[in-house]
């Protein structure tokens, strides 16, 4: 099967996201697993400093989260889920791969919001049923199931072509970053043009 090409825009912020909250993720469970554990523990060590990092990796995913979501929601809203799918979940892969998409892009944006109220005293004092806590804990279990899904659904439709075409460094030519301006105004002049209508599978 040949790679297909993706959008180096798309690969450059994808990337950053995913390692970011990847790393966020991780250190997130070890904060739960040495403070909280109401699921299970494993034998880990933790300490305040952890929550320290994971405070500053959700700052930073603050900051990378928007120009992913302005993405998605432009560019790369192809990709997201729409109501037309409902009807092809059974048998289409495809929109199984939106639906992943949509999934793990609204769980990363709750883990985030939900993170910007959480007070660090919640989890060194044991109150662990403050809302915005259970919520950000959550969010984070629907993003990696969503990621587990992505992954599988990746795996089924595309196989590894897919994943290293967005892992590759190979830029065609009109895909470098100074062609991104354009590629936004060539979006917008679409949708201005077009009314806004959705076009393609």
């Amino acid at each position: 099967m040949a790679t297909p090409y993706q959008p180096s825009l798309l690969r450059l912020l994808h990337g950053v996201a995913a390692a970011v909250a990847g790393v966020a993720s991780f250190t997130g469970f070890l904060i739960y697993n040495h403070y909280d554990g109401r699921f299970g523990r494993l034998p880990l060590g933790g300490s305040e400093e952890v929550i320290d990092l994971h405070g500053d990796l959700g700052g930073l995913l603050q900051w990378v989260l928007v120009p992913f979501a302005l993405y998605s929601l432009t560019l790369g809203v192809r990709r997201l889920f729409r109501s037309a799918d409902l009807g092809r979940l059974v048998g289409s892969l495809p929109a199984w791969q939106r639906l992943t998409n949509t999934a793990a892009l609204l769980s990363l944006a709750a883990a985030v919001l939900s993170g910007l109220p959480m007070e660090d005293d919640w989890l060194t004092d044991g109150d662990l049923n403050q809302f915005w806590y259970v919520l950000h804990l959550a969010s984070w279990v629907v993003l990696t199931l969503a990621v587990v899904g992505h992954l599988i659904v990746l795996s089924l439709n595309g196989g590894w072509p897919l994943l290293r075409s967005m892992l590759t460094l190979n830029l065609r030519s009109g895909d470098r970053p100074k062609h991104w301006p354009q590629q936004v105004w060539a979006f917008i002049r679409r949708r201005g043009s077009s009314g806004g209508r959705q076009h393609g599978p």
